[in-house]
């Protein structure tokens, strides 16, 4: 079975390059923008397929992604 769309890694690159800019340090760079690029991704998948899913399928996900996040953040509180 094939994986991630032509393209991802593209996608993968500017979540790390915005994570970057908002000064999360290298490790929380990478470890919170290839968990989110990959919760994006399963997402997608599940709507789409993976064989059917589009790089922007994927993006169209990260608003989803972080609404996820925001939900467990208060819960902790």
């Amino acid at each position: 079975m094939r994986g991630l769309p032509r393209g991802s890694g593209d996608i993968l690159t500017g979540i790390l390059t915005s994570l970057s800019a908002q000064r999360y340090s290298g490790e929380q760079t990478c470890i919170l923008g290839v968990w989110l690029h990959g919760r994006a991704a399963d997402l997608a998948s599940e709507k789409h397929s993976k064989e059917a899913m589009l790089p922007t399928d994927v993006i169209d996900e990260l608003g989803t992604v972080f609404q996820e996040l925001n939900r467990k953040s208060i819960r902790n509180l």
